[in-house]
């Protein structure tokens, strides 16, 4: 994209969002869903290896 002219298109689109009155349930989860899940992982965490080295990208804002 450097040095390029680009066309950049905005949608804009209403989305609903949740309420503080609202309740797990009617979002759609099963009731006690997240009392059930919560904490679930204490005895085994999940654990993240390491990534590797990255390939060096060209910038695209320079």
């Amino acid at each position: 994209m450097k040095d390029k002219e680009v066309e950049v298109m905005v949608i804009y689109q209403s989305i609903e969002t949740a309420t503080a009155t609202q309740t797990p349930e009617d979002l759609g989860y099963p009731p006690g869903f997240f009392e059930q899940t919560a904490g679930c992982l204490a005895d085994d965490p999940i654990q993240r290896y390491p990534q590797g080295e990255f390939e060096e990208r060209e910038s695209l804002f320079e």
